[in-house]
């Protein structure tokens, strides 16, 4: 279950928006002194309406790729040659650590 967002006003704990949760739950309650600073979305700011998802949707779907098709051709060829380098290379590079177990 995600968190249930209030704050405390004359020591009781109002909700930001009502729980869906029957009478009598037990809950805990903890405070918390920091709020959201990472990338994206806090919780709070995620839609919760059919119109507001599909907003968000719309505008994901604006997105451009970080790559052109040619560039990602590109990298993944360079993936796969580094990968076949350390699959040739694997005993030369692995023996010296090995050695250091015996």
């Amino acid at each position: 279950m995600s968190a249930i967002r209030g704050t405390i006003q004359d020591g009781q704990v109002v909700l930001s928006a009502p729980a869906n949760l029957p009478n009598g739950t037990p809950v805990r309650v903890m405070a918390s002194v920091h709020e959201y600073v990472g990338i994206g979305m806090g919780e709070e700011s995620w839609p919760d309406t059919p119109e507001g998802i599909e907003a968000l949707v719309a505008r994901m779907d604006r997105i451009q790729p970080f790559l052109t098709s040619e560039e990602e051709a590109d990298w993944r060829k360079a993936l796969a040659e580094q990968n076949q380098w350390e699959i040739a290379n694997w005993e030369a590079h692995s023996k010296p650590i090995e050695d250091l177990f015996r």
